[in-house]
């Protein structure tokens, strides 16, 4: 900590300050640290596939990766990373759901994530493949709870046959009928046993005939995990989408470096927006 910033892959950046009942803590996030972080995990379609820990570097990304973030390696397994000298092992406080009191005044919502103190909480679009969401920002309405939501901007392209989607010569649009956006976790994180939830919401025109899907996914010592799609059939109307993360023995909650919302078209045309709001667990 120099300065009032902080310092992460050789990069500054601003903390952001968030309120708590009672209290204000510091929030240290590196925002340049969670785009690079964030990045390398927009490509992996794999639910299994291994991605790189925070703060990993690598030399080059390997050969038909390119649209990786600079330097990172995507078959890199999480638990390979030897932090360097200066690595710092936590560069934002633990994320816990916020405990409301009786009586609490209007716009406490008991969530980890809930776009209450001015910031999107540093959820950035996908860098490539899932194009489909950008620009997020905030916005006071509508809400799940409290007085902020998540707002991306959504271009769902169509596609048929003719696009060769999956292909090495498939159309641009086939990288528009999905959008993910994603938000790295710099600090340890373990969710097994616990069932993730995030509220999601549509506005614009009608939907297309064929189903939308929306689902909640995690990146961790597992790799990609991702939850069941959840139908969003009906706009201006919010609707949970769930991770159960199970304590088996799988690791599938252990070491959680990726929180991500996946929104797929399948291929429909549809321009809009997609409102996010009051991640949590429990």
């Amino acid at each position: 900590m120099v300065g009032g910033s902080c310092t992460i892959l050789g990069v500054i950046g601003t903390p952001v300050r968030r309120g708590v009942p009672g209290r204000r803590r510091r929030r240290g996030l590196c925002a340049a640290a969670l785009a690079t972080l964030a990045a390398a995990v927009a490509c992996a379609d794999d639910p299994g596939e291994r991605l790189p820990d925070a703060g990993a570097s690598r030399d080059a990304a390997p050969d038909g990766v390119a649209d990786a973030a600079p330097g990172l390696d995507v078959d890199a397994r999480p638990d390979r990373f030897t932090p360097g000298p200066d690595a710092a092992a936590q560069v934002e406080p633990p994320l816990v759901v916020r405990t409301c009191a009786a009586g609490s005044a209007d716009g406490c919502c008991p969530s980890v994530l809930d776009f209450e103190e001015g910031t999107t909480e540093h959820f950035l679009p996908a860098a490539c493949c899932r194009l489909a969401l950008s620009s997020p920002q905030l916005a006071a309405t509508p809400t799940a709870c409290g007085h902020g939501a998540l707002m991306l901007n959504a271009d769902f392209r169509a596609t048929d046959a003719s696009s060769m989607c999956g292909t090495t010569t498939e159309a641009p649009d086939c990288a528009f009928t999905a959008g993910e956006v994603t938000r790295a976790v710099l600090a340890p994180l373990s969710l097994t046993g616990r069932t993730a939830t995030v509220m999601a919401y549509l506005q614009g025109p009608a939907l297309p005939a064929a189903p939308v899907h929306g689902r909640l996914f995690v990146v961790g010592q597992a790799g990609r995990v991702e939850g069941p799609e959840r139908q969003l059939g009906v706009l201006e109307t919010w609707t949970p989408l769930e991770l159960t993360l199970a304590d088996d023995g799988s690791g599938a909650g252990a070491d959680i470096q990726i929180l991500g919302i996946r929104i797929d078209f399948h291929g429909q045309a549809w321009s809009g927006r997609l409102f996010l709001d009051e991640l949590t667990w429990r």
